[in-house]
């Protein structure tokens, strides 16, 4: 979910602040990252609970490496948050049980390089789009328990996506 506002910045002229946010399912809890600059990735992420003092907001998630660009998401079945971390030729996925907001969020899989890979749950598995020894594209699937490359098995071999779609 994105909201664009302005916001006054300090004496600096106006800026567009984007805040982005995801809903945990006890509607009391929300992951945020704020960005002040849009041509700069975003790269801290901040769990708040609603009525709390933002000040007291506790960093989550952060990416050091400013070639990546990291959002924060609620799957489509609600049950998931997701943090995605991407370059130009690279990705990674975090996630978190939605109705677990204060536990830590689990890597699917460590990034490698020139590797990606998009995090689609279905049921009880997560469906994997990759490019990991693939010509192009293949869908994976695995237990959404257990997510790591190792349990990754093939469900659809090859898939031609247009890097225009990507």
């Amino acid at each position: 979910m994105s909201k664009t506002s302005r916001v006054e910045n300090s004496g600096t002229p106006r800026a567009k602040c984007r805040q982005h946010l995801a809903w945990a399912a006890d509607n009391a809890t929300i992951f945020r990252y704020d960005v002040l600059d849009e041509d700069l990735p975003a790269v801290q992420i901040f769990r708040h609970t609603l009525g709390g003092d933002a000040k007291t907001d506790r960093m989550v998630f952060v990416e050091p490496d400013d070639h990546y660009f990291v959002s924060v998401s609620l799957s489509r079945n609600k049950r998931w948050i997701f943090i995605d971390l991407g370059s130009k030729t690279t990705s990674e996925a975090y996630f978190l049980d939605a109705t677990l907001p204060y536990e830590d969020f689990r890597v699917v899989q460590r990034r490698q390089d020139g590797v990606e890979y998009y995090v689609y749950p279905h049921d009880e598995q997560f469906f994997i789009i990759t490019n990991d020894n693939a010509l192009n594209f293949k869908v994976m699937v695995t237990p959404e328990r257990k997510p790591a490359r190792l349990n990754w098995q093939n469900f659809c071999p090859t898939v031609m996506i247009p890097k225009s779609r990507r």
